[in-house]
């Protein structure tokens, strides 16, 4: 199953994705993911769904909000304010002090 995370959705997001999504199984054979005979005659073999509930950014921080979606589904957190549009600023020092931490911590 494929899972569509999308924070600027509208009626367009399924048909916005058909192009990769029809393409996701062919890059996967080449990648010997999956054998042929579990494809076989079977151009869309993943389902695709579009979660519902994701917050919706209304511009701007689309790097920060797929970073904090990134956290939230690695953490498997529920979506929740710390990663909404109005949090974007303090969201972008939290990440910057992280990554800031990591570099020193490195050297």
């Amino acid at each position: 199953m494929v899972r569509v995370y999308d924070s600027m959705r509208s009626g367009r997001t399924v048909a916005s994705i058909k192009d990769s999504w029809e393409r996701l199984p062919h890059l996967l054979r080449i990648i010997t993911w999956r054998t042929e005979d579990d494809l076989a005659g079977d151009l869309f073999p993943l389902e695709v769904v579009v979660v519902d509930g994701v917050p919706q950014q209304r511009g701007g921080g689309c790097g920060m909000m797929v970073l904090s979606f990134a956290e939230h589904l690695m953490l498997e957190l529920p979506f929740i304010l710390g990663c909404e549009y109005e949090n974007m600023a303090k969201k972008r020092c939290e990440f910057a002090n992280r990554l800031w931490n990591l570099k020193n911590d490195v050297e």
